[in-house]
C-alpha cells in the first residue's frame, strides 16, 4: 500500500471516475449496493465484493461507507503553466493540510507544495479533509531542487507583514505559509520577498488566526 491511498464513499467515487489524473487500483463495495455494482462493470480494475463485518474492517471511517477506492498515488512535478502556488511549511496537522487544498480548490489555486515537515498529501485525514479537491490541484513535494525566485514573487504570511489589503498579488505568485506554532522555517524565509499579513481586530484576544482561515483569506484576495 505504500505507493497507494484509499478514498471512501459513493459521492467520492463518483468524482473519481470523473477524472483521469489517478489510476483506480482496486475497489471494494458492500454486496448489498446494487447501484453501486452496476456502477463498476466497465472498469478494468479488480472489484471485490464485502459483506458488512467485511466493510468495517478494512474501512477507516467510524461508519463504513458502501463502496472503498484504492488509488495509485501520482508524483507531481511543479509546471511552468502553474499561477498560484501555497507553499506548506511545517503545517503538521493533517486536517489543516487538507481544509487547505479544498480550499485552493475552490479559489483556484492551481498548485500546493509541502516540505517533508508538513503531513503528507496522501494522510488518509488530509483526503477526508479536501472533499474531493485534492482530484483539481496539483499536489507536490519539495524535493529540494525547485527553485522558485526567478520565476514566482514570492509572499510569506506574517503578522508583522503588509497588510494584505494593500498587497496587489502578481500573475505568478506563491504563498508560504508555516506552522502556528513555529512560523515560516529559516529557509523559506530566505527567499521570501513580502511579507503579508491580515489585520484583525483591536479588541480580540486570539494571538493568531488558525492557518487554514489564514490561507482562505489569502486565497480570496488573490482571487479578486
Amino acid at each position: 500500500m505504500y505507493n497507494n491511498f484509499v478514498v471512501e464513499g459513493n459521492k467520492m467515487l463518483d468524482m473519481i471516475l470523473n477524472q483521469n489524473e489517478f489510476e483506480i487500483e482496486c475497489i471494494a463495495y458492500r454486496k448489498s449496493n446494487i447501484e453501486i455494482e452496476d456502477k463498476l462493470q466497465s472498469l478494468g480494475c479488480p472489484i471485490y465484493a464485502f459483506d458488512n463485518k467485511q466493510m468495517s474492517q478494512i474501512s477507516l471511517l467510524k461508519s463504513p461507507s458502501d463502496v472503498f477506492i484504492v488509488l495509485k498515488k501520482q508524483e507531481f512535478k511543479l509546471s511552468t503553466h502553474a499561477n498560484k502556488i501555497f507553499y506548506l511549511d511545517g503545517i503538521q496537522d493533517p486536517g489543516n493540510v487538507g481544509t487547505i487544498v479544498r480550499i485552493a480548490d475552490w479559489f483556484g489555486i492551481d498548485t500546493l507544495i509541502r516540505n517533508q515537515e508538513t503531513a503528507d498529501f496522501y494522510h488518509p485525514k488530509v483526503i477526508q479533509a479536501s472533499m474531493g479537491s485534492f482530484l483539481n490541484v496539483k499536489l507536490i513535494n519539495d524535493d529540494e531542487n525547485i527553485d522558485f525566485s526567478t520565476t514566482y514573487n514570492i509572499y510569506g504570511a506574517d503578522m508583522t507583514g503588509v497588510e494584505i489589503e494593500n498587497v496587489t498579488f502578481e500573475e505568478k505568485s506563491m504563498i508560504v505559509l508555516g506552522s502556528e506554532g513555529h512560523g515560516i522555517s529559516k529557509k523559506m524565509n530566505q527567499v521570501i520577498q513580502t511579507f503579508i499579513s491580515i489585520k484583525g481586530s483591536k479588541k480580540r484576544m486570539a494571538e493568531s488566526l488558525n492557518v487554514a482561515n489564514a490561507a482562505a483569506i489569502i486565497a480570496y484576495k488573490m482571487s479578486n
